[in-house]
C-alpha cells in the first residue's frame, strides 16, 4: 500500500506538487469530488499544470497519494471562536475522513454534525451486533442450573431452608457502554433542535429501539465505567464501539473539534472551512451585540433590504428623460446609524474582507467602499481586517473622499472588536 504525502499550504497558494503524486501519463489523478467545487484550481502553463488551493480550510484528499492541509492564509489565534460566534456551517466531504482534536465547546452546525455521525456509528453497532458481558447470576430453589454454591446452601440450611443455591454466567447486552450509549441517545431525543429534521428523529427513535434490552440510567451515572471511561479496554472484537463513545461523551461535554490541533482524538468525515463567509458572519455577530446594549445605535446586516437590513440603491434617479431603467444595489456588508432627536441620523459604512492586507486594501476594495460612503452620504466608512501580526493593530485612517474619513480596523486576535479599537 503507498503511503500517502500531506503538503501544507495556505489558501489561495500555488503549490508545486511532484508530478508523479498528481498526473498519470497524461490524466491529472484528482478525485471527481474536489474538483466539483473548486477546493483546488488547475491551469496549465507552456504545457506544465500549475495548481493552486481554494478558498477553503481543511484537509483535502486529492488522490490515493496526495492530501492538502490547506492552513488560514492570515493568522488567527482562536479559529474555533471565529466559527463559534458566526455559526459557521462547514462543508462535509462524506467520503473521506481525517482526525480531529477536542474544542471546549461546539457552534450549532458542528454539533448537529457530531448527533449525525454519533448515528451513524450507532447504526454500525446495530449491523455488527450489540457487546454483550458475562455477568454472574445467583439464585435458590429446588431445580438448580449452572454451579451450586455449597456455601450458600450451607447458610440457607442454618435457616431451616431447603432450597439449594446455585449461580450460572449470563451474556448479556445490558452493560456499561449499552447503557451509556442508549442514555445519550434518551438525551439527544429530548433536545427539540435535532428534531426539525425528520429523517433524524426517525433515525433517533429506530437507534434508541436497537437498546430496547438495556436499562434506562442517568448518563453521567455509567461514565465511571472502566469501558466507557476508557475506550482503548474495549475487546478488539467491539471496535466500532470506540468512536460511538468517544462522540456519545463530546455530545454530553457539548465539546466541539479542534480544526488546526495536532491532537488525533477522533476520526470523522472531512469538514471544510470557508473562512471568507466565517469572517464577516463573525465580526457581523459581534457588531449587533450593540442592538442589545444601546437604544440610540443600530447595526443592520447591508446585504438583505427591510425592517433589519441596510440594502438600497446605490444610485438615486436623476429624472434626466434619457435615465436608465436598471437599478444596482449597495451592499455594504454592515451599516450603523446612530441616532440623536432632532438631529438627523448619522451613518457609517463597514466592509469586512478577510484578506492578508500589509498597509492598504486593493484598489477595488476601496472604490467599492468610497461609492458605499457617498451613497448612503456617511459620515465614515470602515474596513475591518484580520491582522497579520501584533505589531498591526487597532484603529488607522487611510485619509478622506469629499470629506469622509476612510479607517481600518485591524483585529488581532478572535477578541471582541471593541474591545481591541480600545487598546493603545
Amino acid at each position: 500500500m503507498s503511503s500517502v504525502t500531506t503538503l501544507i499550504v495556505k489558501e489561495y497558494e500555488t503549490i508545486d506538487i511532484p508530478a508523479a503524486l498528481i498526473i498519470d501519463g497524461i490524466a491529472l489523478r484528482i478525485y471527481p469530488a474536489v474538483l466539483e467545487r473548486d477546493y483546488i484550481s488547475v491551469r496549465w502553463k507552456k504545457g506544465v499544470p500549475i495548481f493552486q488551493a481554494g478558498g477553503y480550510i481543511g484537509v483535502i484528499p486529492i488522490n490515493d497519494q496526495l492530501t492538502l492541509d490547506v492552513r488560514p492564509k492570515v493568522p488567527l489565534v482562536n479559529l474555533e471562536r471565529i466559527l463559534y460566534s458566526s455559526n459557521h456551517k462547514p462543508y462535509v466531504l462524506e467520503s473521506f475522513q481525517r482526525a480531529y482534536g477536542h474544542h471546549t465547546r461546539a457552534s450549532e452546525p458542528i454539533e448537529t454534525f457530531l448527533v449525525d455521525r454519533f448515528l451513524d456509528w450507532v447504526e454500525e453497532i446495530h449491523r455488527f451486533g450489540l457487546l454483550k458481558q458475562y455477568r454472574v447470576i445467583h439464585e435458590d430453589g429446588f431445580t438448580p442450573r449452572g454451579r451450586l454454591n455449597f456455601a450458600a446452601t450451607i447458610r440457607l440450611r442454618s435457616r431451616n431452608q431447603q432450597s439449594l443455591a446455585y449461580q450460572w454466567d449470563d451474556r448479556t447486552a445490558d452493560n456499561g457502554p449499552n447503557r451509556f450509549i442508549k442514555a445519550v441517545l434518551l438525551q439527544l431525543a429530548d433536545r427539540d433542535e435535532f428534531l426539525h429534521d425528520r429523517r433524524r428523529k426517525a433515525r433517533l427513535s429506530v437507534c434508541v429501539d436497537y437498546f430496547s434490552s438495556v436499562s434506562d440510567v442517568d448518563v453521567h451515572s455509567v461514565l465511571i465505567d472502566p469501558l466507557v471511561d476508557d475506550v482503548e479496554q474495549l475487546p478488539s472484537t467491539r471496535e466500532y464501539y470506540k468512536t460511538a463513545i468517544v462522540l456519545a461523551k463530546m455530545l454530553i461535554e457539548k465539546s466541539g473539534l479542534a480544526f488546526l490541533s495536532d491532537q488525533h482524538s477522533v476520526l470523522l468525515p472531512t469538514l471544510l472551512l470557508d473562512l471568507d463567509e466565517a469572517f464577516e458572519k463573525y465580526v457581523l455577530t459581534l457588531l449587533q451585540q450593540v442592538n442589545i446594549r444601546r437604544d440610540d445605535v443600530r447595526v443592520f446586516d447591508g446585504n438583505i433590504d427591510g425592517a433589519l437590513g441596510g440594502k438600497k440603491q446605490l444610485l438615486k434617479d436623476s429624472g434626466l428623460e434619457n435615465q436608465v431603467k436598471s437599478t444596482v444595489q449597495a451592499t455594504p456588508d454592515v451599516l450603523v446609524e446612530k441616532y440623536s432627536i432632532p438631529s438627523i441620523p448619522r451613518n457609517l459604512v463597514i466592509d469586512m474582507k478577510y484578506k492578508e492586507v500589509k498597509n492598504i486594501v486593493e484598489r477595488g476594495d476601496l472604490n467599492q467602499v468610497i461609492a458605499y460612503a457617498a451613497s448612503y452620504q456617511s459620515a465614515a466608512a470602515v474596513f475591518i481586517l484580520p491582522s497579520r501580526g501584533p505589531q498591526q493593530r487597532g484603529l488607522q485612517c487611510l485619509g478622506t473622499v469629499a470629506e469622509i474619513p476612510i479607517f481600518n480596523i485591524l483585529l488581532i486576535s478572535a477578541l471582541p472588536i471593541l474591545r481591541q479599537k480600545r487598546k493603545p
